[in-house]
């Protein structure tokens, strides 16, 4: 069982991806290290976690980075709705902005009298 791992992260990380050696406290820094290995039996660095932040969302963080369950077009899809949508809504504000200037200078125009 990992230093600190109250939750039992480090088996349920391991339940997920077997690829999942362990996980090393690295005390200089103040953070947890996923130790994974790869396919030639070398082992890495997957991801870090801070210290006190080692629970479900490490395994949310898990199952976001493994490959096989990562779609790269979807990822970009997500990211150009989101572009689109922060667009179109700055040309919302500047169209409602616009509209509210418009509306203001007829307000407050003093009517001319014809003499």
């Amino acid at each position: 069982m990992a230093q600190y791992d109250i939750h039992n992260i480090e088996e349920r990380l391991q339940a997920i991806d077997p690829r999942i050696v362990r996980i090393d406290f690295n005390h200089a820094r103040e953070r947890h290290e996923i130790i994974a290995r790869d396919n030639y039996g070398d082992e890495y660095i997957a991801f870090t976690v801070p210290w006190g932040q080692l629970d479900a969302r490490a395994e949310r963080e898990l199952y976001r980075i493994r490959p096989e369950r990562m779609n790269p077009f979807e990822e970009v899809r997500r990211a150009e709705e989101r572009k689109q949508r922060a667009e179109d809504k700055k040309i919302h504000d500047m169209a409602t902005d616009l509209v509210e200037n418009i509306q203001s200078s007829f307000r407050h125009k003093p009517s001319r009298s014809i003499e």
